[in-house]
This record gives C-alpha cells, structure tokens and sequence, in this order.
C-alpha cells in the first residue's frame, strides 16, 4: 500500500544511516526457527561467553527475528536478533543446580500436561552438551551434561553469564535460581555481539547440536508431537 509504504519510510528515515551500519559478516545463514537448538543463537551465546570468559552463556529460545542471509551483518540485524539491550550479569552456581534448572526447562516445553507448558523453547547455551529424553517422566528427561568432553560435576562451581531482567532477585541468572557472587557488569548483550562480530567475522558454522533429544529429528520445529507410547 502506497500511504503505509510511505508513512514506514517517513518513520524510519532518520535512522537509516545508524541502522545500515555493518558490524561484520557471515558466511552462513543464521536462523531461529528450530525449538533445540538454532545458528543464531548460538552465535549470540559464544558472543556472552566469550566477552565474559564464563564456563556457560545462557540466552532464552527465542522465536522473532528473520533469518539473516550470507553477508554483511548491519546494526537493524542485531536489533531484530536483540530487541532489548540487557545487561550482562554473572554468578556462580553448581552442577547440581545446573541440573535441577534442566529438568525444569524440560518439564517447561515438554509436558504433556498443557497447562505446565511455559513459553515453548528450550533456553540456549555456550559451553555444554546437553541430551535427554524427552518422552520421560519427569524430573528423569536429563541424560547427561558434558563440560568440554567430561561429564558436569554436581559439586563443582562454574561461571555463568545471561542477560539481565529488571527485577529479578540478585541470585537469578536467567531462570537459574541460587546464584552465588552475582554481579552487573555495565556491558551489554548487544556490547558482546558486536565485540564477537568484530573479531571472529565473517561467521561460519555456527549450527551445532549443543542440545541433543533422543528419538527426535534434529530440526524440531514445534514442541507438540505424537509420542511413541
């Protein structure tokens, strides 16, 4: 429509000089249509881990935001992939926690009783494998959890960095409760991003099965399936 048309570039016009700057490039097509596991995501959590150094990154599974085509990166990309620019906040917590939080997920995007269901993708991660098993009962989906090859220990403390809610409680990371020596650090998800883009474009392979179920296609698409029992 010719008016809606005009009216769009009315009100976009003094930001397309800020919003078409480049920020870096990809090889690759980054995309966030799968409910496991997605190339866009995963570049953003690498992105919070390694501007942070933290053992795991976590970032919600989240649905908005085009793919983004082979080639320059611009500041409107990251706004579609990052609609608001949190804070980065970082902790300590255990791997016990750590598996409690799982099986929690899990039970959130999983259960087969509809009114337990919670938002409708799993969380995203940097820094761990995860596989499960979906059709089980919980708090029994967690099948293992692996830290660069080894499995998760339970006591053990590891660091873990996730974009900061306003008004969450001090010892919440994402949705992982109990967090000890948590603080803000003033940079934001959007700050990390463009530090990863600088450094490591132009992006490649970026799609990888951090999260694995079993007796599942490897591009689940909805949450809701037929199960075999």
């Amino acid at each position: 429509n010719p008016r809606v048309r005009e009216a769009t570039n009315r009100a976009l016009a003094p930001h397309r000089e800020r919003m078409n700057e480049v920020i870096g490039h990809t090889h690759d097509w980054l995309a966030r249509y799968a409910v496991i596991n997605t190339s866009l995501d995963n570049l953003i959590t690498d992105a919070l881990r390694h501007h942070t150094g933290a053992d795991f990154a976590l970032s919600n599974g989240f649905r908005f935001s085009p793919p983004t085509a082979p080639g320059p990166i611009t500041v409107a990309d990251l706004w579609n992939w990052l609609p608001l620019r949190l804070e980065l906040k970082t902790g300590r917590t255990t791997g016990k926690v750590f598996r409690q939080y799982w099986e929690r997920e899990f039970e959130n995007v999983f259960s087969q009783d509809p009114e337990r269901l919670f938002g409708g993708w799993l969380p995203r991660v940097s820094g761990m494998s995860v596989r499960f098993n979906r059709i089980e009962d919980p708090p029994q989906r967690l099948r293992e959890i692996l830290v660069a090859g080894e499995p998760l220990q339970p006591t053990a403390s590891y660091s873990v960095v996730a974009g900061h809610r306003r008004g969450a409680p001090d010892h919440r990371i994402h949705r992982l409760d109990h967090c000890t020596h948590t603080r803000l650090l003033g940079h934001t998800t959007h700050d990390a991003v463009r530090a990863y883009l600088a450094r490591f474009s132009p992006i490649r392979s970026t799609y990888t099965q951090r999260v694995r179920c079993q007796a599942t296609p490897a591009a689940l698409r909805s949450q809701f399936l037929d199960l075999p029992h």
